[in-house]
């Protein structure tokens, strides 16, 4: 059950990985496009090393919830 969730989410973030490459091919380039769907496929590989990993966590788009608590001075 576990390698079929981790490859579920490695395929959606190749997914967003290609639309981040096609907005970059439009003219003018659509950058803003492209970085938030780089965005979305950083998140499903922090997503899918956590499933790997055995991690819970919730349902969340915010890449700084996904990793570890911050370190504090």
């Amino acid at each position: 059950v576990l390698w079929p969730r981790v490859e579920d989410w490695l395929r959606h973030a190749r997914e967003d990985e290609r639309i981040a490459r096609g907005c970059l091919l439009f003219d003018p380039p659509s950058l803003g496009g492209a970085a938030f769907h780089c965005q979305l496929a950083i998140e499903k590989l922090f997503k899918a090393f956590l499933v790997r990993a055995s991690v819970d966590f919730r349902k969340t788009h915010d890449l700084d919830a996904l990793g570890p608590p911050a370190q504090r001075p």
